[in-house]
């Protein structure tokens, strides 16, 4: 009995086409840059109003929750003894570098929480 005859080239599939049909290097399409910048332009001057209230909020939420973390950093550091010098006022607490590092983790995490809870609500 001879052998089966080969497979069609290709397996049976259509052949790779790299471009959408008219489009490309063989097609007609050709961009329009300053078509392109005008509609983003004027979707961004129509939308104005929305983006510098997400911005606003945003700035809020940030300063917000830093003014939180810098109040629960300085309970956790806690008071700072203040004396006057030569140099002016020199202010120092009796915290070890441990509670203050922990005290600057907590002010960031808060920090950080406002800053992508605010990216997050610009980009929806």
């Amino acid at each position: 009995m001879p052998p089966p005859p080969p497979p069609p080239p290709g397996g049976g599939y259509q052949p790779y086409q790299p471009y959408a049909p008219g489009v490309g290097p063989t097609g007609t399409a050709t961009p329009d840059v300053g078509q392109a910048f005008s509609y983003g332009w004027r979707k961004f001057t129509e939308h104005i109003g929305q983006i510098l209230i997400a911005i606003g909020v945003w700035l809020l939420a940030a300063i917000v929750l830093g003014a939180i973390g810098w109040v629960v950093r300085d309970l956790i550091i806690g008071d700072a003894d203040c004396r006057e010098t030569v140099f002016g006022e020199v202010c120092t607490t009796d915290t070890s570098f441990t509670t203050a590092w922990l005290a600057g983790i907590v002010f960031q995490l808060f920090f950080m929480v406002a800053l992508l809870a605010g990216s997050y609500f610009i980009i929806r």
